[in-house]
């Protein structure tokens, strides 16, 4: 052996169904999850639960307020921001929940 490395040859690495294999992946999975959780919610969703039950149509709001409505069955991005309000609107056009992202 000279310290180069050998051609021809294979390597073949595999994470197999081993109760250790699978505790490299929860574990990956686990701080991935714990990386990515969720800031505290500051979207004052308390300000907004006056809305509960109001037609989307009589409701004002400030230009400057940070919130999305979303309709019965719209899809969303998944993008989350807890500084964000979003009024979810029932099939009756009515604020039925209020969340923060």
């Amino acid at each position: 052996m000279t310290g180069q490395p050998t051609t021809g040859k294979k390597i073949e690495v595999t994470i197999s169904h081993t109760p250790f294999g699978l505790g490299i992946v929860g574990l990956a999975a686990l701080f991935g999850l714990n990386a990515c959780a969720p800031a505290e919610e500051t979207c004052n969703r308390a300000g907004y639960t006056g809305l509960l039950g109001a037609s989307l149509a009589a409701i004002t709001v400030p230009n400057d307020a940070n919130l999305r409505v979303i309709m019965m069955g719209e899809i969303v991005t998944m993008d989350f921001d807890p500084r964000r309000a979003n009024l979810h609107i029932d099939a009756d056009g009515r604020v039925a929940d209020i969340t923060c992202g």
